[in-house]
């Protein structure tokens, strides 16, 4: 393990709501600018794509959905990359939790910019 400033000063806090939900937007269209993307092991030898955006001030991460990643497509994203450095519009849609079976807020894509 690095034993660094940054390793030493972090806290449980410090991993407290850093993915992108509704609630971190204030208007419409809501709007995320997409910083990075980092790539990393996923089940059954498949990867999951973690972006880090931007929301009117705020840092956040963001792992798109398969609903997402096929609105992605249909918007003629070719690669997981040519999103980095791009403005993605989301509209907040009502959607069942599949693991708790509850209705709840989540965000649709609208566009790429």
């Amino acid at each position: 393990m690095t034993n660094n400033k940054e390793t030493q000063k972090a806290s449980w806090d410090d991993g407290m709501d850093i993915w992108l939900k509704p609630k971190h937007f204030s208007k419409t269209p809501l709007t995320a600018f997409i910083v990075k993307l980092k790539i990393v092991p996923g089940e059954e030898d498949k990867v999951n794509f973690i972006y880090s955006v931007n929301v009117e001030g705020g840092k956040y991460q963001w792992q798109p959905n398969k609903t997402q990643m096929n609105q992605l497509m249909d918007l003629k994203i070719k690669s997981p990359n040519d999103l980095i450095n791009k403005n993605v519009d989301f509209k907040v849609i009502t959607v069942r939790n599949p693991s708790t079976k509850q209705m709840q807020d989540g965000l649709d894509i609208m566009r790429v910019q």
